[in-house]
């Protein structure tokens, strides 16, 4: 047995984000990175993506390009998706890449600064939260590609993704289970207040709301749409209770 394995078990399930942030809070190096249990990394990776972020010292997160395989590890194809300006020097450049472009997240799982990641509000318990916590660690500084394919993504019916929104809610916390997720309302906020929170200089800070507005008209008939599902909701939980009456 690898002495450095440490093998850590919550005596209840806490949820996803939970276990994400339990897992850092656990950490005790000057890197981390997060792995999902049906992913696969090249040998390779962590090494390629710490001498990335050792030749960039103001760079904030290291990952590799993406290769997508099925459940028994057999390669479907190459994600093409880059997503722009994430290496700019400008916090509103990259923060308009990460919130403007419709990505899978795949970021989430390179190797991060451990001192950076703490000043997030990590990983929350709500539906975009990978989203969120990609777009404030892009206010810190940037990211750096590796021009390999040497994360390799599992796609099968089990995903989170592949549930339904209000069961990936309670998949991210156990105990919102049949609450109403509100997913790009509670995105919308959290872009919000990442910029209240970043170290951004007066300029920069109001080119990211600039940029959040540009985000509200882009998405606003998804965010029209939560509300929507809000009304459906409770007018059929007051239809239930009138038939119980």
């Amino acid at each position: 047995l690898d002495k450095r394995i440490r093998y850590y078990r919550k005596p209840a399930n806490i949820g996803a984000a939970g276990n994400f942030n339990y897992v850092f809070e656990l950490a005790r190096g000057p890197y981390f990175k997060w792995a999902a249990h049906d992913d696969e990394c090249d040998s390779t990776y962590l090494r390629k993506c710490y001498q990335a972020l050792q030749d960039n010292h103001s760079a904030v997160l290291a990952y590799s390009r993406v290769k997508v395989i099925d459940g028994q590890g057999q390669f479907i194809k190459n994600h093409p998706q880059s997503i722009p300006y994430t290496g700019s020097r400008r916090p509103r450049e990259r923060f308009s890449g990460l919130i403007l472009t419709d990505h899978l997240c795949y970021e989430i799982f390179g190797l991060v600064r451990a001192e950076v990641l703490r000043r997030t509000k990590l990983i929350l318990p709500h539906v975009t939260s990978d989203r969120n916590l990609l777009a404030e660690l892009a206010l810190y500084g940037e990211f750096v590609e590796i021009p390999e394919y040497l994360f390799s993504s599992r796609h099968h019916p089990g995903r989170s993704v592949a549930v339904k929104r209000h069961q990936r809610l309670e998949w991210f916390e156990k105990k919102k289970e049949g609450k109403l997720p509100f997913p790009y309302w509670r995105c919308l906020f959290e872009y919000w207040m990442s910029i209240n929170r970043a170290p951004l200089p007066f300029e920069e800070r109001m080119g990211c709301y600039l940029e959040l507005s540009r985000w509200l008209r882009k998405w606003w008939r998804y965010l029209r749409g939560d509300l929507h599902m809000a009304v459906k909701y409770y007018a059929g939980l007051l239809g239930v209770q009138r038939r119980s009456e």
